[in-house]
């Protein structure tokens, strides 16, 4: 299992992180949010009910054959 962290930059107004399966190859992709607020404290998303990190988890999926199996025949 690879982490590793990844400082988002502004593009257009919003931050974003462009995904290239081709270099970090994997079935799974666990992320979370930090924020340092100048003078605020750290804050992180997404939160449980208690309070305690609980990580988004996405399952990836070849584009190619999700397509093919919502397409109507």
């Amino acid at each position: 299992m690879e982490y590793w962290e990844v400082p988002l930059e502004p593009y257009r107004g919003r931050y974003r992180f462009r995904y290239d399966p081709k270099l970090h190859p994997g079935e799974e992709i666990t992320y979370f949010f930090v924020a340092i607020m100048k003078n605020a404290g750290i804050y992180a998303v997404p939160l449980n009910g208690d309070g305690k990190l609980a990580p988004y988890y996405i399952r990836l999926v070849d584009p190619i054959k999700y397509y093919e199996s919502i397409t109507p025949k």
